[in-house]
């Protein structure tokens, strides 16, 4: 993935639109870093996803140690005051919920709280959700929380498009309440290729979409799910991954298209290059109750 510039001012943005959660990929250069803490000292949400080429369970307290050490090392002492650390990405297996919850108990011994799972759109199975309650409940003492996929193929509304409020009804009493972040979200059709919602929709088509999903999400904030918001995949991608560009291609998704979702104004919003991966998608737009992040 390629780093992403906008040409606007990053603090003036963040109090215009409200803005309530960035999301990065990769780890970011010190400039940047200064940049997401004034960010986060105005109340922005800062969500950290190391990119991590092997996401192998062979030894799960040496794996997530290492992992979180790694973290550690890359993220400064002066960090920002609303940081959280994903981990894992779409992962599954009997070994994960143990992982993931050394993984936990490593970061908070640095002071850093953990975004858990962050399990692709209707993964996993309710079956199987036992052996992922431990590291949930770690994560959750050391005031974290849970990370989900939610992507439909066609319109917001699709069963697992809502896929927190499945995962809500199954978890036990102790973490109905968690804080649930949908981490990744949008048009995507499961293809090979072109499976974004380039392929399908137009900029304006794709914003209404994003009103109704942000309507779904209000309304299970309403009904009672711990829902903190979703970030929108992505921007700043490369060749594979251009068919989910919100940005550029003379087609932004952006100004008029999007108007308002849950009555605020949004635009796209990236912070440009870092190590490894070197992009930053996925940035907070919404304030208040709901997040629909670009």
């Amino acid at each position: 993935m390629i780093g992403y510039q906008t040409q606007i001012d990053e603090l003036a943005f963040a109090e215009q639109s409200q803005a309530t959660a960035i999301k990065v990929i990769g780890y970011p250069f010190p400039s940047t870093w200064e940049k997401l803490a004034r960010l986060a000292d105005l109340g922005v949400t800062i969500i950290l996803r190391p990119w991590v080429a092997n996401q192998a369970l062979d030894n799960p307290q040496q794996r997530a140690q290492a992992l979180a050490q790694e973290v550690i090392g890359k993220v400064p002492s002066k960090r920002p005051s609303r940081l959280y650390v994903e981990g894992y990405n779409e992962m599954l297996g009997a070994d994960y919920g143990e992982w993931t919850a050394y993984y936990a108990e490593a970061l908070a011994r640095a002071g850093l709280r953990h975004i858990a799972y962050n399990f692709s759109t209707g993964s996993p199975y309710a079956s199987d959700w036992p052996r992922y309650l431990e590291g949930l409940r770690v994560t959750q003492r050391y005031g974290g929380g849970l990370g989900l996929h939610e992507y439909w193929k066609a319109a917001p509304g699709e069963s697992d498009t809502v896929g927190h409020r499945q995962v809500v009804s199954v978890l036990p009493s102790d973490l109905k309440q968690i804080p649930i972040w949908v981490t990744e979200a949008g048009v995507d059709r499961a293809l090979i290729t072109a499976s974004g919602w380039r392929s399908i929709l137009s900029p304006a088509q794709y914003a209404a979409q994003l009103v109704s999903y942000g309507q779904l999400l209000a309304a299970s904030r309403a009904q009672g799910v711990n829902l903190q918001g979703a970030t929108l995949f992505g921007a700043g991608m490369t060749a594979m991954w251009s068919s989910f560009e919100l940005l550029g291609q003379g087609q932004d998704v952006t100004g008029a298209a999007l108007r308002q979702v849950n009555g605020r104004y949004i635009k796209p919003y990236s912070l440009g290059g870092g190590e490894r991966s070197g992009n930053w998608v996925l940035a907070g737009l919404l304030g208040a109750a709901i997040l629909v992040s670009l």
